[in-house]
């Protein structure tokens, strides 16, 4: 797809960063899709993977395994 230009049809995932006075923090949130509910978010000044993980971690502290888990 790459070699012939051709590019799927869906919308892009947003990375935008919230600006602070002196530099920029990422917003990590697990939500439920169904009700829209935020379980858990984080902040994090880099796009690191400890952040999302201590998230999920605190989710599922608070509200149990999911049975169903889509990552984006």
């Amino acid at each position: 797809m790459r070699v012939m230009g051709i590019e799927a049809n869906y919308q892009k995932p947003n990375t935008r960063y919230i600006p602070m006075a002196r530099w920029f923090v990422y917003l990590v949130a697990v939500m439920d899709w169904f009700s829209r509910r935020v379980l858990a978010r984080r902040l994090s000044i880099g796009m690191d993977n400890d952040s999302c993980v201590v998230a999920l971690e605190e989710a599922m502290e608070r509200f149990g395994q999911m049975e169903v888990f889509n990552t984006d």
